[in-house]
Parts: structure tokens; C-alpha cells; sequence
């Protein structure tokens, strides 16, 4: 069936239009005034609404191994169904392989775990070794449409050394893939929890405290300096300080390529959750949430571009999984998030501290273009996938986790007043999610290859 979207203000890449859209075979045929439909095109009445590029989180972990016996509560169906009713059409998340499993056979067992996702997804490959065999068995995967990589610096059992990252970004540079990073200091981080640990401060009111900003800071500043001596581009997700965030404006500021995420947890919660709230488990991420004074200063970050997506790191628990430990080193970290990524980041744009083109760049055009998505997806142009969000600024509503529809059942941004809301989520020409309902189907959607 044909879809004919009339009277909306269509969101392009760089501008804004009062236009209609017409919607045949799965994707954008045309945009125009005064579109008329034939007998089998179904018309949607999009006045007063808000017609924007399907949301692109390009940070979720899905149905992802935690410890021994965890795994994150949602799995690609709950996930992805979560994320269609918040306006996501795709969703990036990660292989993690398992130790010494080859690199191609860890993507298909992934993809095999995905089969039931009703949106579209494409995949990082995260990097726990580093030797000239791998990189072999790594070029496969590669060719497989997988163009971007994962490395922390964090986590001694995930962690890769510097020498090895600047050989890492050595081999990225002649193959034209990015690496993103988990920026955060494994020295400090241990030696500041050794010190909490010595004086029986080991609740999680102390997590902000046990991985400090200066181990953010110092991991950050030393990728910045590799990247600059190779001469090659870094992505840093989930920035959660205002002094990375500096440190990044300064390195672009000289005119290297360095690309950031944050999500929204940091710039809508700080760290006084951990001292006031009931369960502080519930708020244990990593990195942590930080002071009031950084949220703003991130939130102005926004502003002056440093960052150039918003992603959610949507990593979901359940409150009994959070709640076992009240130990900060015990606790599983992670928060839902993928179905209030956009309602939320457009409190930003009806508070006036951004325009919708902005935000439509952050959340679907940049991330796009970033992770070879571009432009098949994240923008809104004759030819594309018909990935679609009508979003209603007028309806106003309180943040309840009763509401949402992911397993963790509960959302850290309880009772946050919304002003706007997704109304209908539009997948390659389906809709999936309308008027509060899901709509979708298990298996639905693809794996999109990433171009360089």
C-alpha cells in the first residue's frame, strides 16, 4: 500500500518544509505540494504534526551477556519493539566475541540472536585482542558490512593497551574503518575503588566517586594524541563529563577529526540520584552520572557542536537484577532508554536550546553518515528508505515507566514532563507503531550493511 503523508512540516536535511510526501514500495517517492492519491494510497493527516527521519540509536545492547549468568533483560524483539514505539527505525548494537572466537562466527551467531527484531540494525565489532592473525579473520568481517569497531580502556578482561590501539588506528587508517572508544582510565578506576574498598565506602552512593572524571579525561586526552599522531579519526561514545567534553572541543578546535556521542541520562540526570534516591542502583551506568554543573556544561557543549550524535546506551536490567548488591562494584550497569531517546531530546527544541534540524542531525543524519547508514538512512529525501517519525509537539505528557514497553519496567527519567510525542513510526513504507499501539512484526527487520 502506498502511504500519503499531507500538511506536515517535513524535516530535510537542512531545512524545514510545509509539504506532502508520498510513500510507495518501501520508500521516499516524492515530496511536494498538494500530492494527490490514487484508490489504493492510504492518507495520514499529518497538520500541526512534525515529519522527521527515523531515529537511528546507534548505542544498544541487546540480549548482551553481563557476568556469568546475567544478560541484558531485553532481547532484540523487546528491544527493538521498545524502540519503534519511541520513533527508532534502526538500531546499531555489537558483537562481543567470546575469547578466541573467530571473528566472523561470533557476527553470525549475533545476526542469529537478531532474527526477531522488527526494526533494522547494523553492528559494531568490539576488539578484545590484537595480533596478526586476527587481523586476518578480521577483514572478513569487514567485508561483511560491519565498518565500525568498539575498544575500551577500561575492564582488564576488554581492555586493549595503547601501544596496541595506536597499531589498531594504524591498521583503521589504511582500511578506512572507525574506531569508537570507552574512554575511561583502568588505573584510576582501580586505584580510587582500592581506596574506597580500604575505608568500607563500597554502597552505591560512591559510584560516581569510584570512576572519577579524571579517568575519562586521561583516557580521552591520550586517544586524541594517538589519533593525531596517525592521522586518523576517533569516535568516543557516551561522553559524560564536561571536561572530556572540553577536551574534545579543543582537539577539533585544531582541526582533528574527532567525532562524540553523549546520551541523555547526562544531560537530564546528575549524580545527586545516587544520594537521594531510594535504589541508586537504579542509576548505576558507566561512566556515571555527574554534577549538575556538568550537565549544563554539556548541554552548551551541544550547542557549540562537539557532539556530533545522541545515542542512549540503552543496557537494560530489571529492578530485581539492579537491586541484588548495594555494593557500587556488585551492582549491573546499565539503563533503558532507546523508546525515550527522541521524546526526550525534544524537550531540548520546545525549550528553544536547539532547532529541529539539529536535532534531527543528532539523532538520525549524522549518525547515519558516520556508520556508512547514509543515504539510505537518517534523512528524508526522494529515493530513501522510508523511515519515518510523525511527531505530535502538542501532546504533553508525564514520563511513566507503566507507559513504556521495555522488560527492565522501570525508566530512570520517571515523571520528566514531555512537551511532544511520537505519534506514528513508519518502517521502509510499514507502519509499525500509531496512536499508542505497536503495530510491527517479529522478524521484520534487516541487517543494513555499513559503506565506508
Amino acid at each position: 500500500m502506498k502511504l500519503l503523508l499531507k500538511g506536515g512540516l517535513v524535516v530535510l536535511e537542512e531545512r524545514t518544509v510545509l509539504k506532502d510526501m508520498l510513500i510507495s514500495k518501501g520508500v521516499i517517492q516524492s515530496i511536494k505540494s498538494n500530492l494527490q492519491a490514487d484508490l489504493d494510497t492510504h492518507i495520514i493527516d499529518c497538520t500541526n504534526k512534525i515529519i522527521l527521519p527515523g531515529v537511528i540509536d546507534s548505542h544498544v545492547h541487546f540480549n548482551m551477556p553481563c557476568g556469568i549468568n546475567d544478560r541484558t533483560i531485553d532481547d532484540f524483539y523487546s528491544g527493538s519493539l521498545s524502540a519503534a514505539c519511541g520513533g527508532v527505525t534502526t538500531v546499531v548494537d555489537y558483537v562481543e566475541p567470546l575469547d578466541n572466537q573467530p571473528p566472523q562466527k561470533a557476527v553470525d551467531n549475533r545476526m542469529i540472536e537478531a532474527k526477531d527484531i522488527c526494526i533494522d540494525y547494523a553492528l559494531h565489532y568490539v576488539i578484545r585482542q590484537w595480533n596478526e592473525l586476527f587481523l586476518k579473520e578480521l577483514e572478513e568481517v569487514i567485508n561483511s558490512g560491519i565498518n565500525s569497531l568498539k575498544v575500551f580502556t577500561a575492564y582488564e578482561d576488554m581492555m586493549l593497551s595503547y601501544n596496541e590501539i595506536n597499531d589498531l588506528l594504524e591498521w583503521s587508517k589504511r582500511n578506512n574503518i572507525l574506531v569508537s572508544f570507552h574512554a575511561e582510565e583502568e588505573g584510576i578506576i582501580v586505584d580510587k575503588k582500592r581506596e574506597l574498598l580500604e575505608t568500607s565506602r563500597t554502597d552505591s552512593t560512591f559510584h560516581a566517586i569510584s570512576r572519577p572524571v579524571e579517568a575519562e579525561v586521561e583516557a580521552v586526552r591520550k586517544i586524541i594524541d594517538i589519533s593525531s599522531r596517525v592521522d586518523t579519526p576517533v569516535y568516543f561514545v557516551h561522553i559524560s563529563s564536561s571536561e572530556a567534553a572540553e577536551e574534545i572541543r579543543e582537539a577539533q578546535r585544531k582541526g582533528l577529526k574527532i567525532l562524540a556521542e553523549t546520551c541523555p541520562h547526562y544531560l537530564f540526570l546528575n549524580s545527586e540520584k545516587y544520594l537521594n534516591s531510594d535504589n541508586p542502583q537504579m542509576f548505576i551506568m558507566c561512566p556515571p552520572l555527574r554534577e549538575e554543573r556538568q550537565r549544563l556544561e554539556l548541554c552548551r557543549a551541544i550547542k557549540e557542536d562537539v557532539f556530533s550524535v545522541i545515542a542512549t546506551d540503552h543496557c537494560a536490567f530489571t529492578k530485581s537484577q539492579k537491586v541484588r548488591s548495594l555494593k557500587f562494584f556488585e551492582v549491573l550497569p546499565g539503563i533503558p532508554g532507546v523508546e525515550t531517546l527522541l521524546p526526550l531530546m525534544y524537550n531540548l527544541v520546545a525549550s528553544g536550546e536547539m532547532d529541529i534540524n539539529k536535532l534531527s542531525k543528532l539523532l538520525s543524519t549524522n549518525p547515519a553518515k558516520i556508520f556508512g547508514l547514509y543515504p539510505r538512512k537518517g534523512v528524508i529525501e526522494e529515493g530513501s528508505d522510508a523511515d519515518i517519525v510523525i511527531f505530535n509537539p502538542n501532546k504533553r505528557r508525564a514520563l511513566r515507566a507503566k507507559d513504556l514497553h521495555s522488560k527492565a519496567e522501570y525508566t530512570p527519567f520517571e515523571g520528566i514532563i514531555l512537551q511532544g510525542y511520537p505519534e506514528t513510526t513508519i518502517l521502509r513504507g510499514e507502519i509499525i507503531y500509531d496512536n499508542e499501539k505497536f503495530l510491527g512484526k517479529k522478524g521484520y527487520g534487516k541487517f543494513v550493511p555499513g559503506t565506508k
